[in-house]
């Protein structure tokens, strides 16, 4: 049984705009935030944002101090003009998209025009349309609905954003015949249309499809209706706690797919569920997933990536070193990243929550390995280098407490962790030094005879490439950051500018590697290597075109960015 997510899945850019505009209000405003209903339609996302001090404010309650922020789903002018009397700061959180239908419906609303609405009555974007509509706007839902509407002359055809493509094509047909010359505006979301082209697609191609999504979701609910228009069985659930997965597990191949409003932990959380209802009806097909996951979440991939890497710049400096001196980075990125994924508890639980588990449940074993072979890695190095043993010494006592947090009270604002964008900054340049530093102490020639400008070539090779891979990690877990309040490099700059930086960072790797290759600052190896920053940009594309991804598959290939030079480092040295 397999598990296909759909590309789509995730929340659409409007819903995180209402989100981040939520969010940001809560940490600048000193009283209480409150939405003028619920923000969007989830359940466990409205829940998210009362954690962090944003209520839904209730019905006819009129607050006397506080900020309030208009809901995705925008208000009717009336609605906002009693907002503004009760003499409060407030943001507009109102999807631009949806502003656009009101602007449309107010434009020909003041020529005289009666705007027909397709969509469903009651819902909050239609009450705030017919606010614009100035006293002349019906609510279509059916082709039945057009045949009672009365004789009009100026008819203006507008849709709500999230209306099923299929019916408004219908409605629109019966509306031009009854009303020719009226004036149609297909005022879908175009990631709406995405969304119910993908799951027309993807309910022909599996056995079940899970939709994941708020009840109340209009637009999740729509999916579910175009699924099971197909005959393909279909369940829609808020959580994962919903799944029947006795049900779930006769099926061979499941689609899951989720709604604008639906945050990418809960979409992770119902895959994990079902990759586990799959994997206890059938352990030999998901074996290597099992292999593979756990050598992503305990770090073993991750300090086998730090030691391919450290490979990969030796040889691009091209100086012998020991074999065994690759175990160093390697024992020295494990404790680390250990360590790190222990802290990240809280975060993990939305970001990742098989690793929070695997964690909770293991944390002792996990805590013990981390710190034996911090030491171990110590004891190595000390047997041959004295100034490396110092110099790892000190690293892994920085690291230890960047990632644990551990300090006195007195110095809590001295922090690095809690420093903007601190992880893109510290992280890189602990590879550094484990892979371009430290082996200068150790090469048989001695410090002063290895240094070169070949070095400076790989620590400016290594920085980029561990900040790119860095900056990808927080923008894939930028929605539970957000909420347990960390300010990593989307959060600080924007996703849009973090992922333009990345690119940037690439090309000028890129292009110095070439220009160190050919001026011979380093081996021919600095020729081949202008693959791994083109490698990170392919993920990156990927990645952002996919939204939400098997962790398993995301983790994969953003480390595999590490692990990439070291393959073609390998492959070179095999060959030579």
């Amino acid at each position: 049984m397999g598990v296909i997510l759909a590309k789509t899945a995730g929340f659409c850019w409007g819903v995180k705009r209402a989100i981040d505009i939520a969010l940001d209000t809560a940490s600048e405003a000193e009283g209480k935030v409150y939405t003028h209903g619920p923000l969007i339609h989830n359940p466990q996302a409205v829940q998210f944002l009362e954690q962090k001090n944003v209520q839904v404010l209730p019905a006819e309650e009129h607050p006397q101090e506080g900020t309030v922020v208009i809901r995705a789903h925008g208000v009717s002018p009336q609605t906002r003009a009693e907002i503004k009397s009760w003499g409060l700061a407030f943001k507009d959180a109102t999807c631009p998209i949806v502003a656009q239908v009101q602007g449309v419906t107010k434009k020909y609303a003041r020529k005289g025009y009666t705007t027909v609405i397709i969509g469903e009555v009651g819902h909050p974007e239609i009450v705030g349309l017919l606010g614009f509509s100035q006293g002349r706007g019906i609510v279509v839902r059916s082709i039945e609905d057009v045949k009672r509407l009365p004789p009009l002359e100026k008819v203006n055809v507008v849709a709500q954003t999230t209306t099923n493509t299929l019916e408004f094509k219908k409605i629109v047909k019966a509306l031009e015949e009854k009303y020719p010359g009226c004036l149609v505006h297909n005022t879908i979301c175009q990631d709406t249309i995405d969304r119910q082209e993908e799951i027309v697609t993807l309910a022909q191609a599996v056995n079940a499809l899970v939709v994941v999504g708020g009840y109340n979701s209009g637009n999740t609910q729509r999916l579910a209706e175009i699924s099971r228009s197909f005959g393909t069985p279909t369940f829609h659930v808020e959580t994962e706690e919903e799944l029947d997965l006795e049900v779930l597990s006769h099926y061979d191949d499941i689609g899951v797919i989720a709604g604008a409003s639906t945050p990418s932990w809960m979409i992770r959380r119902v895959i994990d569920a079902i990759e586990g209802a799959k994997g206890a009806a059938s352990a030999l097909g998901t074996g290597w997933q099992k292999v593979a996951e756990f050598f992503l979440k305990s770090n073993i991939y991750a300090a086998a990536a730090a030691a391919c890497l450290a490979l990969a710049v030796n040889l691009l400096q091209g100086y012998p070193l020991p074999r065994w001196f690759f175990l160093i980075p390697a024992l020295y990125i494990f404790g680390l990243h250990t360590f790190n994924s222990w802290s990240s508890l809280e975060a993990n639980r939305y970001n990742d929550p098989v690793r929070a588990r695997f964690y909770e449940r293991y944390w002792i074993t996990m805590t013990a390995l981390a710190s034996a072979a911090l030491i171990g890695g110590l004891a190595l190095i000390a047997l041959i280098s004295l100034p490396a043993f110092a110099l790892l010494l000190v690293a892994s006592g920085l690291g230890t407490y960047y990632t644990l947090r551990i300090e006195p009270r007195r110095f809590k604002r001295l922090d690095l962790w809690r420093l903007p964008a601190s992880r893109c900054l510290v992280t890189p340049l602990a590879w550094i030094l484990v892979a371009v530093l430290l082996p200068l102490w150790v090469a048989p020639a001695g410090f002063l005879q290895t240094i070169s400008l070949g070095t400076l070539v790989a620590a400016l090779f290594v920085l980029p490439l561990i900040f790119s891979v860095t900056a990808m990690v927080d923008l894939r877990d930028i929605q539970g950051d957000r909420i347990v309040g960390k300010d990593t490099l989307p959060i600080l700059i924007s996703t849009w500018m973090t992922r333009k930086t990345i690119m940037v960072v690439c090309a000028a790797t890129a292009v110095g590697l070439f220009l160190a290759s050919l001026l011979g600052w380093t081996t021919s190896l600095g020729y081949l290597f202008i693959a791994s920053p083109a490698y990170t940009v392919w993920v990156l594309y990927f990645s952002y075109k996919r939204k939400v991804m098997s962790l398993l598959l995301n983790q994969t290939l953003i480390e595999g960015a590490i692990m990439f030079p070291g393959l073609i480092a390998l492959g070179w040295y095999l060959a030579g």
